[in-house]
């Protein structure tokens, strides 16, 4: 027998509600409701309900069907079969049931908790709220592993399949884009005390807002809160989308490490339009140049070689000359400047033995000269891609105007080399120092075609990018030996970017460099080759110059010995 539709004022006493002016208010039978949030009217003679948190009508009056309190069918007609496809169970800390969260096909969510008889009552009244899998959660919790934080429980069953803590709230994100219906509330934030905690929102306003509402709850609970937002997710893509399309926990946990930690309100854009003549009315003062030609004031400047060819000799040898206003190789400081140089692999013991031979017989002050070394630290200097390594440095460069990393590499442990998406924090990091006045100089390996190794998008906000190569005739024995080349030079023109050639000579204590022209330097070994017979084919394959290029050397020494044996003979130039 189907009851009649209730009035307003009998659905309000059946739910314990009270009047509020011409209305009734009573709690939600749809979700968790501490704050009567449930409107009950009349209007054209039926009965009307809305709940302010959030529910959706259908639901709120689906759930007063399970309670008994709404006839089946109030108009007479069939409703479409609902089928139960997923079953969640909410249990406490040991393990007992204390409700469920059924999910249907057409889309549906219901909750209903043991009678003690069992069968079911289809509401949770009165039942403890809970997050879902707690008892997981709360080891987790215990052996300090993150707690992933998603919107439903089919998320959080296919994170817990690859062995990742992860929970939810019962009936997911509120429909209301108003923070205070967030249908996770502080009981589940409290037992979440002291933990690690990952929100991952669904790619939707409602999943934003949800996410939000979630982190602001556990600030003050967890120890840490870190909002993940999934890259390349469709419209309303959740993290099940994501490990669908290829995912792997691998590379989720890549994304948790470089989350950053939530900030209610999160950062804040000022910007400020100009109009045209506003703009060109602007003075700016003219960029120095700290190590001149190529790392002016701001600048952000790669340097990349292979294994074994000598970067971190350069890199020391570029900071101790920013700091003492000296030289290095054909480069020059025009005045001195504080320096931090980060060393993220290099021994320390091995790093004081080449800084020696580099500052021997340096007589300027060289306390601009200041060392972070990731040997000397007991958990090393981090990862550089992660806001709290970036910040640990940043509170070291008040009055520093060169930062100088070596290398990448060692800096960025948990980033995949080619992987964009896993540069673009570290980009914005250095953008904001540019921003704040200082320079940045990297330290990179080369890959095996000789460009810097990993994604390309490393180059792009550069002012100068340039490489270390071995000449075709290097020898392991003759040390640091190298060949420099500009692959990127913002600015720099003519003789500023000719390549030219390296080599470090150590006596005792003196470490001396001796430099001359690529171009020079190529023809010298193509003369002593040429004076041995070998042909221009054999010259090329030894010094790994191109053929073409051996051709024009060749002619030039010819014609250099033709026009000194002419001015021999008749005393001028042919």
């Amino acid at each position: 027998m189907s009851i009649a539709e209730p009035s307003a004022e009998g659905l309000a006493k059946a739910l314990g509600g009270k009047r509020a002016g011409a209305a009734w208010k009573a709690k939600c039978p749809c979700h968790d409701d501490q704050v009567a949030s449930l409107a009950i009217g009349t209007k054209g003679g039926r009965t009307v309900v809305r709940c302010h948190a959030g529910c959706e009508q259908r639901d709120v009056i689906e759930a007063l069907r399970n309670a008994g309190h709404w006839p089946q069918q109030a108009n007479g007609a069939e409703s479409p079969q609902k089928i139960v496809v997923a079953t969640y169970d909410y249990r406490d800390e040991q393990g007992e049931l204390l409700f469920q969260s059924l999910r249907y096909v057409p889309k549906d969510f219901r909750q209903r908790r043991p009678d003690g008889a069992g069968g079911w009552i289809w509401n949770t009244t009165g039942v403890r709220v809970v997050p879902y899998r707690l008892p997981e959660l709360l080891e987790a919790i215990a052996t300090e592993r993150p707690v992933l934080v998603v919107e439903g429980e089919k998320d959080a069953d296919n994170l817990a399949k690859l062995g990742i803590a992860a929970t939810c709230n019962a009936g997911g994100a509120s429909k209301s884009q108003e923070p205070a219906s967030c249908k996770w509330k502080t009981e589940h934030s409290s037992f979440l005390k002291s933990a690690d905690v990952v929100v991952i929102p669904d790619n939707d306003e409602s999943g934003r807002v949800h996410a939000e509402g979630v982190a602001k709850s556990l600030q003050g609970i967890a120890r840490r809160v870190r909002l993940l937002k999934l890259p390349n997710l469709p419209d309303k893509g959740d993290v099940s989308d994501w490990l669908a399309s290829g995912g792997t926990p691998e590379g989720l946990w890549r994304l948790v490490e470089l989350a950053p930690d939530w900030t209610e309100g999160g950062a804040q854009l000022a910007l400020t339009p100009l109009s045209w003549p506003d703009l060109m009315r602007m003075e700016f003062s003219t960029r120095e140049k700290i190590l001149s030609p190529i790392i002016p004031e701001k600048g952000l400047v790669m340097v990349y070689a292979s294994r074994g060819v000598g970067k971190t000799h350069v890199a020391l040898g570029i900071s101790a000359a920013v700091a003492t206003g000296g030289t290095f190789l054909r480069w020059s400081a025009p005045k001195p400047k504080r320096v931090l140089h980060i060393d993220g692999e290099m021994p320390a013991a091995s790093l004081q033995e080449r800084l020696r031979w580099i500052m021997n017989g340096v007589t300027a002050p060289t306390d601009n000269l200041q060392f972070a070394i990731g040997d000397l630290a007991e958990l090393g200097i981090g990862n550089i891609a992660l806001p709290e390594v970036q910040q640990s440095i940043e509170r070291l460069l008040d009055g520093v105007s060169l930062l100088t990393l070596d290398n990448l590499s060692s800096l960025t442990a948990a980033i995949r080399e080619n992987d964009a998406e896993g540069w673009a924090p570290i980009q914005d990091w250095l953008l904001r120092l540019r921003r704040r006045g200082i320079a940045v100089l990297i330290v990179h390996h080369a890959g095996k075609g000789g460009e810097q190794r990993g994604t390309s998008r490393r180059e792009d906000v550069l002012d100068t990018s340039i490489s270390f190569t071995r000449p075709g005739d290097y020898s392991p024995a003759q040390g640091a030996r190298f060949e420099v080349h500009y692959k990127k030079a913002r600015g720099l023109l003519g003789s500023d970017v000719e390549p030219f050639e390296a080599w470090l000579k150590v006596d005792g204590l003196t470490a001396t460099w001796e430099m001359r022209d690529v171009e020079e330097a190529n023809e010298v070994r193509v003369a002593k080759l040429l004076e041995t017979g070998q042909s221009i084919r054999d010259i090329a394959e030894e010094t790994g110059l191109g053929k073409s290029t051996v051709h024009r050397i060749k002619k030039s020494i010819e014609d250099r010995k033709l026009a000194q044996e002419n001015e021999r003979r008749w005393g001028h130039n042919a």
